[in-house]
Order: structure tokens, then C-alpha cells, then sequence
């Protein structure tokens, strides 16, 4: 039997959502953001929020393969927009 594991507050929970967490898949989603970043340094403030938001659910209980997904989506999204509205 599994030992038993209270979550007293909201500093526990993060480190238990943490300990949960695949480093490498954080790792390329990191590698990632910063590979948009250097491309188009213009949407650098977005991609953050893109970053943020998706560590935000993942710390939230989410589940880390999907919330990745979701945001590398809508960061692919966000240069294609720009992309599309550069030519016109």
C-alpha cells in the first residue's frame, strides 16, 4: 500500500505537481519558446503569457502532456497570424 500524502497548502501542492512532472518534456517545451522567441523576438511578450498560463495548469492539476499541447497550438497559431498579416 502506497503511503498516505497530505497536502496541507498551496506550497505543498506545487511540489508535489513538480515532483510529478516529465523534465524532458518541459525541457523541449522550454526549448521550444525560446526557438519562437529568437525568430520572432517581436512575440516575445505572448509567448510567455502561452508559457505562464499553460505552467499555471499543469501546477493546477492539468495534465502536462495535454496543457503543453494546447500551448504550443496556439503558439503555432500566433506566428502563423503574424505570418498571414505580414503578407498581406
Amino acid at each position: 500500500m502506497p503511503p498516505s500524502f497530505t497536502i496541507v497548502n498551496k506550497a505543498q501542492w506545487k511540489q508535489f505537481i513538480r515532483s510529478k512532472m516529465d523534465d524532458k518534456m518541459i525541457d523541449n517545451f522550454i526549448t521550444y519558446c525560446k526557438d519562437i522567441v529568437a525568430k520572432h523576438p517581436d512575440l516575445t511578450d505572448e509567448v510567455h503569457d502561452f508559457f505562464d498560463l499553460c505552467m499555471m495548469e499543469i501546477e493546477g492539476g492539468g495534465s502536462q502532456p495535454h496543457e503543453i499541447e494546447l500551448a504550443m497550438s496556439d503558439i503555432d497559431d500566433l506566428v502563423t497570424t503574424k505570418l498571414k498579416s505580414a503578407r498581406g
